[in-house]
């Protein structure tokens, strides 16, 4: 965790910055709704993945809630890749 966040922060808050900057202009808005916004999702992803953990943990096993949590989450993160992926090019061809 020492190492990760720092490198997932280096990673992940230029393009959330890029979006809230565009997207702020584009539509006339203050940031901090978007910030708020984007808090709220990260909550609400949290108390889901954190609940179908615990869920899992207590109903059919930790195992099994290893087993199956971790690879959700992964398949999740791979997906969002894509999304994030998609959603730069075309902030980069509308700005050009």
């Amino acid at each position: 965790m020492i190492v990760a966040r720092p490198l997932f922060d280096m990673a992940y808050f230029p393009i959330q910055m890029q979006v809230i900057d565009y997207l702020s202009e584009k539509e006339d808005r203050s940031e901090y709704s978007y910030i708020f916004n984007h808090e709220c999702g990260l909550y609400i992803g949290r108390v889901f993945g954190c609940g179908s953990f615990i869920v899992l943990a207590f109903c059919v096993s930790d195992n099994a809630a290893l087993m199956v949590t971790l690879p959700i989450v992964t398949l999740l993160q791979a997906i969002t890749y894509w999304m994030v992926k998609n959603i730069l090019k075309k902030i980069e061809n509308e700005v050009d």
